[in-house]
């Protein structure tokens, strides 16, 4: 895997986002910021940091369906609440299973909801 520089500033809509909520803030909350369109925002400046490519199996992430993961999850018992909107802990990433040779199993790649499992 390469190394992943991450934006080190918000975008537009998720700064807006954060001004308006504050100490409120959270990702369910952001993801319907702007109709959507602030999600939208910050999921196309993080593919295009990363170059269009998946943070974890490095192929060329679609336009639909791509998602964005969160570093530390938001789970996580000690950051997850306090981190769910820090954009130094969001990456871009394709839903897994679409390499030509996917596994068949039930393991979880990707962008896929792992829990605490790293």
């Amino acid at each position: 895997m390469k190394k992943i520089r991450g934006l080190n500033t918000p975008t537009p809509g998720l700064a807006e986002y954060r001004n308006i909520v504050e100490a409120n803030a959270n990702w369910t909350e952001f993801c319907s910021h702007n109709s959507g369109a602030s999600r939208n925002e910050l999921m196309d400046a993080l593919a295009q940091n990363q170059h269009g490519l998946c943070a974890y199996c490095e192929i060329a992430i679609p336009a639909w369906p791509r998602q964005i993961e969160h570093v530390i999850p938001r789970s996580d018992p000690q950051q997850g609440a306090e981190r769910e909107v820090d954009i130094t802990n969001m990456i871009a990433c394709c839903v897994g299973g679409t390499r030509s040779k996917a596994r068949k199993s039930g393991g979880h790649t990707c962008g896929q909801a792992k829990g605490n499992q790293n």
